[in-house]
């Protein structure tokens, strides 16, 4: 009959491809926090910066621009950033298995339900039921060969670059032509 250690060194390869999945996934997910972070930063910069600059407001009002400024940057940083970044190093719960078998199947029709049903199958196996094991095997074998990060695609994230380019061409034109306009404003924020 078939082993339980024969089960397990087929089945070994499906939770080292699952987190080499989760590692690319939360690549993904820091490399577009890392734009979206930039376009929040570069977009509320000017912003904050051109409202103290035209309304002049007094200490109190540039406290609160200072405070709404900083919960907004704080809040950008460990949602795109921090999280991601604890969520890869393992610092923070990552997806389990079974939920980064459905987003894998979601990507591969051809894995489908067969990868949560080897994960599944694979829990239940503590005793040596034959059948069980051939099953496993089976999934484990079809599934094998699928290329699980490949269902991550990190050239997607080049859609969001626009989001960054527009305030950076704004910053770039407002430091050539009324510097001003971001030093001074800002600068008055800081010193409420």
């Amino acid at each position: 009959g078939i082993t339980v250690t024969m089960l397990t060194s087929n089945f070994d390869t499906i939770p080292k491809k699952l987190a080499l999945y989760k590692k690319k996934y939360y690549s993904n997910s820091l490399l577009r926090g890392v734009i979206f972070f930039t376009a929040v930063v570069f977009t509320a910069w000017p912003f904050f910066s051109s409202l103290e600059y035209f309304g002049r407001f007094n200490s109190a009002v540039r406290f609160s621009l200072l405070l709404s400024f900083s919960v907004l940057v704080g809040f950008t940083l460990y949602k795109w950033i921090i999280l991601p970044i604890l969520q890869l190093t393992r610092l923070n719960k990552q997806l389990s298995d079974e939920e980064a078998a459905i987003q894998i199947g979601k990507f591969f029709p051809q894995v489908s339900d067969k990868l949560l049903n080897a994960l599944q199958l694979k829990k239940l196996s503590t005793q040596e039921n034959e059948l069980l094991i051939a099953s496993i095997n089976q999934k484990s074998a079809e599934l094998s060969v699928i290329p699980f990060t490949e269902a991550v695609k990190l050239e997607e994230n080049k859609k969001h670059l626009k989001y960054i380019v527009l305030p950076i061409a704004l910053i770039l034109v407002l430091f050539q032509f009324a510097p001003g306009l971001l030093t001074e404003g800002m600068t008055r924020i800081v010193k409420y």
